[in-house]
């Protein structure tokens, strides 16, 4: 009988651990459309530039001039002088480009200060999840194999 309990206790440790590495190995899920308009006005009040940000961004491919695809999410945020166009990547939330040209193509509507800032202030807001959910699997883990650990150790008391 002592086998069995100590048995049953290392299948459920090796099935907690198991369950955490496997939450661990899981891809971050694509950032929502919600998600990805979020993160633009995020950056935007990082960088402390005053834009009116589009609610519905665009799924869009970006293709880069090296011919790489990306599948992106195409937010537009208006400027008191344009339209500045930000292409977020769906997997990462990392903004791909970002093409603040004036209307008219002579110029840009942001300097590179406000750029680099806005291209720096995206957060990715399922990493954040992420995270939690899997200090929340490997906490839990560890619980259940301490829990496991300790049945497997404990003589019952025999009456």
């Amino acid at each position: 009988m002592k086998h069995v309990r100590r048995s049953v206790c290392a299948v459920l440790a090796l099935a907690a651990v198991g369950i955490a590495v496997a939450g661990w190995a899981k891809d971050r899920p694509n950032i929502s459309s919600p998600q990805a308009v979020s993160a633009v006005r995020h950056a935007f009040a990082t960088a402390q530039v005053t834009v009116a940000v589009g609610e519905r961004p665009f799924a869009d491919t970006y293709v880069s001039k090296a011919k790489q695809a990306v599948d992106v999410w195409r937010v537009e945020a208006q400027t008191r002088d344009g339209k500045v166009e930000l292409f977020l990547a769906r997997a990462g939330a990392r903004p791909v480009a970002i093409d603040d040209r004036t209307p008219d193509g002579s110029g840009y509507l942001l300097t590179a200060g406000q750029y680099d800032a806005v291209a720096r202030g995206i957060d990715d807001p399922s990493l954040a999840t992420a995270v939690r959910q899997r200090v929340g699997l490997t906490v839990g883990a560890v619980l259940i194999v301490a829990m496991a650990l300790a049945l497997a150790l404990v003589e019952p008391r025999r009456a």
